[in-house]
């Protein structure tokens, strides 16, 4: 018998694509507004507009969705932060003012990406304790970006 991961699909045409960010987006909008507990496969699909069973073509679990989630808002907030940290320095500048604004812009980017989304980051941080994939993602998230700031620093 095949695993269950041998058999999640991996949408290489258009359509496939689409239902899948639409997966994505309807358990994004489902663990924000109604907690972990309560999004399920099902209601997830039924938010997405598909058949339960197109859930399961896709993501194993909820929890499975939930990492990917996780995955893409740890490589957003990491992108940006990069972009400010690394921009070009202007000639002439001080260092340490040109360093303290860059921090404060890495640290209003993280507060916002909370404040963006309460209700997922709710999700993330509770079940953070409970999964080790997502604490690792998180973890290896937060590692890098306080090496960017120290070499920055």
């Amino acid at each position: 018998m095949a695993s269950t991961a041998a058999r999640i699909r991996v949408p290489s045409q258009d359509r496939a694509v689409r239902t899948r960010a639409a997966l994505l987006d309807a358990a994004r909008r489902e663990f924000s507004e109604r907690g972990y507990a309560a999004a399920t496969a099902k209601s997830i699909a039924t938010r997405a507009e598909v058949a339960t069973g197109s859930f399961y073509q896709y993501f194993e679990s909820k929890d499975a969705a939930l990492l990917e989630l996780a995955r893409e808002r740890q490589a957003l907030v990491a992108e940006r932060s990069l972009a400010l940290l690394e921009a070009p320095r202007p000639a002439g500048g001080n260092e340490a003012a040109l360093a303290r604004r860059r921090m404060q812009a890495v640290v209003e980017l993280v507060i916002e990406a909370h404040r963006d989304d309460p209700g997922l980051h709710a999700v993330l941080t509770e079940r953070r304790h409970a999964c080790r994939e997502l604490d690792a993602i998180t973890a290896t998230g937060e590692r890098a970006l306080v090496a960017r700031i120290a070499a920055l620093l």
